[in-house]
């Protein structure tokens, strides 16, 4: 089986109007087979009846030029498909052909193919007439946002056809975000569109795009509800998306949707995937302030033994079904598998129930033997969180539990510097008496909180740090600041240069 793309080339548009009219409205009527919708040509002689059955994938017009993606049997095959082509009146023809082991373009005229490549594609592009929609997708396609909003008032939205690379490119985050706004203005993204063949465009916005973009396409009428075939709504993806957007993204969502918080499909809940991706558990905590629940999929306990339900319970915050079958005993996996999944409601009451030690030592077990070692209890939630979208009330939590103990408050001064949107946190670690000294985290490496809070980019925990006296690190070829500002974000650069020159760093 060979997958062809070919753009077949008419000198004259009303011709390759006419090729387009008399076969596309016929294409799904004929189960989108190339040898039956070109016998609507009535050329003589036809296709064999007995060849293979050509699939059309796309089948669009550019002024002059037609292309199809379609896929064929043998060479001798689409050749004949090749054939009545040029009965039909085209003049030139290029086909892109990829099988396992061959990827090339071939060129033909007159129903023949030609080897005269640069005197082929001269006369070509000296032919095609100039389609400005099709340079609109091209700039998408090649992310070349700002030209394709330039050409917006001269294209004519109702023959653009947005591909599936067109619409992930247009809701990639903040750089397309002007041109698809003014694309959902004009009511050009049906809100029917699938990505990856059955997600929403909606859902997938919430986990790539930017909240105004978001925010558009609500406003514009689109489904939060519109399910994938494992039942993953908008309400799911906002809560597994990890971009520094997503906290807001899922504030907004949980305001739209608080009636109807509760969607379950295949992975349960939303709240329920949330606990168990840590992806935005700031933006779970949203959700559970306006009355969400973890809620397991349909039938999800019934074959579990008891200590499979404690685990599971605990890994996806499902306090209601914990609560119902704890002992004593499932105390130590529950409170560590609340831990993992940041679960605080859980630790609460499991706090409740028997102080925490959050200074005993465990064993950690997730994810691969490089963390089979053992630890302090308050260190494992640090290790295995990137805090990118944490929840801070929970690392708040840690913190009031073992704010009697200076060095552990030192340990994590270092981990909280390297979380987005901690600086609230460092400054309380401030007022607890922490020197934001190096400390040893992780692999017993020393590390300055300075030098997490640059690594990440965090010019807010930056400033805390500097007006509260932290150890600034030193480097051999660079200054502190200079270091810092290679992840700073370029918009807050000067912000960062005025702040590094007060402080001498």
């Amino acid at each position: 089986m060979k997958y062809l793309s070919a753009d077949i080339l008419f000198k004259e548009e009303a011709v390759a109007s006419h090729f387009f009219t008399t076969i596309e409205p016929h294409l799904e009527a004929d189960a989108w087979t190339l040898n039956k919708s070109l016998a609507r040509l009535q050329l003589s002689p036809a296709i064999p009846a007995d060849y293979f059955e050509f699939s059309i994938e796309a089948f669009k017009q550019f002024r002059n030029v037609i292309n199809i993606e379609f896929y064929s049997g043998t060479r001798d095959e689409y050749e004949e498909i090749i054939r009545v082509i040029f009965a039909a009146g085209a003049h030139l023809l290029k086909l892109r052909v990829r099988a396992d082991e061959y990827n090339e373009t071939e060129r033909y005229a007159a129903g023949k193919r030609i080897k005269k490549i640069k005197e082929f594609d001269k006369e070509f592009e000296g032919l095609v007439i100039p389609d400005v929609n099709l340079e609109f997708t091209r700039s998408i396609g090649k992310y070349n946002f700002k030209k394709a909003l330039s050409m917006l008032d001269q294209i004519d939205l109702s023959r653009i056809v947005f591909e599936e690379e067109h619409l992930l490119a247009l809701i990639d985050d903040v750089p397309s975000t002007e041109l698809t706004l003014a694309l959902i203005a004009r009511g050009a993204l049906p809100k029917n569109r699938l990505i990856h063949e059955d997600t929403p465009l909606l859902t997938s916005v919430a986990t790539m795009g930017s909240t105004a973009v978001l925010q558009a396409f609500f406003e514009a009428g689109f489904d939060p509800y519109q399910a994938d075939s494992s039942g993953h709504t908008v309400l799911h993806a906002v809560l597994c998306s990890n971009k520094p957007g997503s906290i807001d993204a899922a504030r907004y969502v949980a305001e739209q949707c608080a009636a109807k918080l509760n969607p379950v499909g295949e992975d349960g809940s939303p709240l329920w995937e949330a606990y168990y991706q840590q992806s935005n558990m700031a933006g779970a905590k949203y959700f559970r302030q306006l009355g969400a629940q973890s809620i397991a999929p349909a039938g999800f306990y019934d074959e579990l033994s008891h200590e499979e339900i404690i685990i599971e319970a605990a890994s996806h915050g499902d306090l209601d079904t914990l609560k119902a079958h704890f002992t004593e005993a499932d105390y130590d996996i529950a409170v560590r598998k609340a831990i993992y999944s940041q679960a605080l409601e859980m630790l609460q009451w499991l706090d409740s129930i028997k102080k925490i030690d959050w200074l005993g030592v465990v064993m950690t077990d997730q994810f691969d033997e490089a963390f089979l070692r053992e630890v302090l209890l308050f260190e494992t939630p640090f290790i295995f969180n990137s805090g990118d979208n944490a929840d801070l009330d929970f690392y708040e939590m840690i913190i009031d539990a073992v704010a009697h103990h200076p060095p552990t408050l030192d340990v994590i001064a270092v981990y909280l510097a390297g979380f987005n949107g901690s600086s609230r946190l460092l400054r309380k670690l401030g007022k607890l008496g922490v020197r934001f000294v190096p400390a040893l985290i992780e692999h017993g490496e020393q590390e300055y909180p300075l030098f997490k809070a640059a690594l990440g980019g965090h010019l807010n925990n930056i400033t805390a740090l500097l007006e509260m006296g932290a150890v600034v690190p030193t480097y051999e070829d660079e200054t502190f600041g200079e270091f810092a500002l290679r992840s700073i974000d370029k918009s807050k650069a000067a912000e960062a240069k005025a702040l590094f020159a007060k402080y001498g760093v």
